[in-house]
C-alpha cells in the first residue's frame, strides 16, 4: 500500500475512517493477509488496533476482533466504536452488566440500552446486603447481582436485537442490499421502503443472516444462547389473525393453522385491532409463545397471496418483492406488527 504510515495511522484514530479502510482494502487488490499486515506495521495507534478489530470480524475470527477492540480501548478509552463491539461481544458472552457499560459508552442504540437498564435495575426492596431473590440463602450482592439470566421475553427481545444490529450496522450489508434490491424493483418509490424493519427482518431469517450471524459469534455464546439463536433462525413467518389482547400479551390463530388461538407475550406497547391479519414469527422459549419482531397488517384483499407465500419456500427476495409491490399499490398498512 502505497499510503504514509504515520499519517493513515492518526486518520484511523477516526472511527469511521478505520471501517472505511477495511472495507476499501477488502473490495481492493491487497489480499487480507496484507491488509493485516500492514495495520500490525501500526500498532501503536489505537485506530489501527480498531481496524484489525473490523478485519478480524470480517475474516470471521471474532475473538481476534474482540481481543483488538479491548487493544484500542486500552489505547484510547474514548473511542466509541471499540466500545461498542466489545459491548455486544460481552452480550454475545452473556455479561450483562460489562455490555451495559460499553454499548452505553459507545452510543448503541437506546432500546438495546433501556432492555439492560430495566433488567439489572435492583428490584423494589432488595438491598446488596438481602437475602437473594433466587433463594440460594446468599446475599443478593454476592449471588445475583448482575449476573442474572435474563427473563424468557427480554432474551427472544435481546436475541433478535442483537441480530437486526448485525444486519443494519453493515457486518452483512451486502446480504441486505439484495433484500433492499429485490424491493426497490417492484416499487421506485424509496420514501416508503426505508427504514422498513420487515425488510431486515427477511434478509434475517430468510435470508440466511441469522445462519451467519450464528458462525461468526458462536464461539461467544454460552450453549443456551446458541439453542436460542438457532430456535429463532428456525422459525418460518406465519399469518396470524388477532382473536384479542390484553397487555403484554396478545391472542393469536395461525389462518393456516388448526384454528386453535395461541396466548403470545410481546413486548409493550401493544397495539393491537381484532380481525388484523399480521404477518410475524412465533417462537416458543421458556414455556411461553412469544411474537418475534413483526411485518406490515396485511389488507384483507392479499390474505390469499400472503398464505401461498407463507406455505412456499419463499426466500428474502421474493418476500422483499412482495413487500415492494404492496407498498407500491398502498396494500399494506402504516400499522405495524410490534414484536421482539
Amino acid at each position: 500500500m502505497d499510503v504514509n504510515p504515520a499519517v493513515l495511522g492518526e486518520q484511523l484514530g477516526h472511527e469511521d475512517v478505520a471501517e472505511a479502510f477495511v472495507f476499501v482494502a477488502w473490495s481492493g487488490e491487497d489480499s487480507p493477509a496484507s491488509v493485516e499486515g500492514y495495520l500490525n506495521h501500526l500498532g501503536h495507534f489505537a485506530g489501527a488496533r480498531l481496524a484489525l478489530a473490523f478485519h478480524a470480524e470480517r475474516m470471521g475470527d471474532v475473538l481476534g476482533a474482540e481481543a483488538r477492540a479491548s487493544e484500542a480501548l486500552r489505547l484510547d478509552g474514548r473511542m466509541h466504536a471499540a466500545s461498542r463491539l466489545r459491548g455486544w461481544y460481552a452480550l454475545d458472552r452473556g455479561d450483562l452488566p460489562l455490555a451495559r457499560r460499553f454499548l452505553s459508552n459507545g452510543g448503541a442504540p437506546g432500546e438495546v440500552i433501556d432492555v439492560l437498564d430495566e433488567f439489572l435495575a435492583v428490584p423494589d426492596g432488595v438491598g446488596r446486603n438481602s437475602p437473594c431473590t433466587c433463594g440460594s440463602g446468599r446475599k443478593f450482592k454476592g449471588c445475583c447481582l448482575g449476573s442474572r439470566a435474563l427473563p424468557p421475553l427480554a432474551r427472544v427481545v435481546m436475541a433478535h436485537s442483537r441480530m437486526l444490529t448485525f444486519v443494519v450496522a453493515g457486518f452483512l450489508d451486502d446480504w441486505a442490499a439484495k433484500t433492499f434490491a429485490a424491493a426497490l424493483a417492484a416499487c421506485p418509490d424509496t420514501e416508503r421502503l426505508v427504514g422498513s424493519g420487515f425488510l431486515s427482518e427477511v434478509s434475517l431469517y430468510e435470508g440466511g443472516v441469522a445462519a451467519e450471524y450464528l458462525a461468526r459469534r458462536g464461539a461467544l455464546m454460552p450453549a443456551d444462547e446458541l439453542d436460542l439463536i438457532k430456535e429463532l433462525g428456525a422459525t418460518p413467518l406465519r399469518l396470524w389473525e388477532v382473536i384479542g389482547a390484553d397487555g403484554s400479551t396478545v391472542i393469536l390463530m395461525d389462518v393456516a393453522g388448526d384454528g386453535t388461538p395461541r396466548l403470545v407475550w410481546e413486548p409493550p406497547p401493544t397495539e393491537r385491532r381484532e380481525g388484523d391479519l399480521i404477518l410475524a414469527r412465533v417462537v416458543s422459549h421458556g414455556g411461553q409463545d412469544h411474537l418475534v419482531g413483526g411485518g406490515p397488517v396485511v389488507d384483507p384483499h392479499q390474505r390469499d397471496a400472503v398464505l401461498d407465500l407463507v406455505e412456499g419456500d419463499t426466500t428474502a427476495e421474493a418476500w422483499a418483492s412482495w413487500y415492494g409491490a404492496s407498498r407500491a399499490g398502498g396494500l399494506t398498512s402504516e400499522r405495524w406488527a410490534r414484536g421482539a
